[in-house]
């Protein structure tokens, strides 16, 4: 079927449409967020992300500063692995200030206007059924 012209005039026809999550699994999109300020630092990762690499009591991360991004694994999977304790039942909480710090400044994240940034474009993939997931960092 070929593309109609009058653009425009097209859009304007199109109905409510209701397009269901890519992965949510009933406990949100999977992101993480990162506060960074002086009253304290955490890393949070949502319950959907939790959830989808099944996390417990802590996880391991690397960080990879020219991918532009931190991957996130339950197990440790290399050497350089950054051991990461988490709290919570639902939503993981992590408080390294250390770590938080490093990826900060590491990445050149800007908080000169806001303490905490979301971040929610996050790719997977599961390789001999080791669930990774990749956080990018890039705005």
């Amino acid at each position: 079927m070929p593309i109609k012209s009058n653009f425009l005039e097209r859009i304007k026809t199109v109905e409510n449409i209701s397009i269901p999550k890519l992965y949510s699994g009933g406990n949100g999109t999977p992101s993480v967020s990162i506060v960074y300020n002086k009253n304290g630092k955490r890393f949070t990762i949502s319950k959907a992300l939790a959830t989808k690499l099944a996390l417990e009591d802590e996880c391991y991360a690397y960080p990879i500063i020219e991918d532009g991004a931190i991957y996130l694994v339950k197990n440790m999977v290399g050497e350089n692995g950054i051991k990461l304790k988490l709290n919570g039942d639902d939503k993981k909480t992590c408080y390294n200030a250390s770590f938080i710090s490093f990826i900060v400044n590491e990445f050149h994240l800007d908080y000169s206007d806001t303490t905490s940034r979301s971040y929610s474009k996050i790719s997977f993939e599961n390789t001999d059924g080791v669930e990774i997931a990749a956080i990018n960092l890039s705005q």
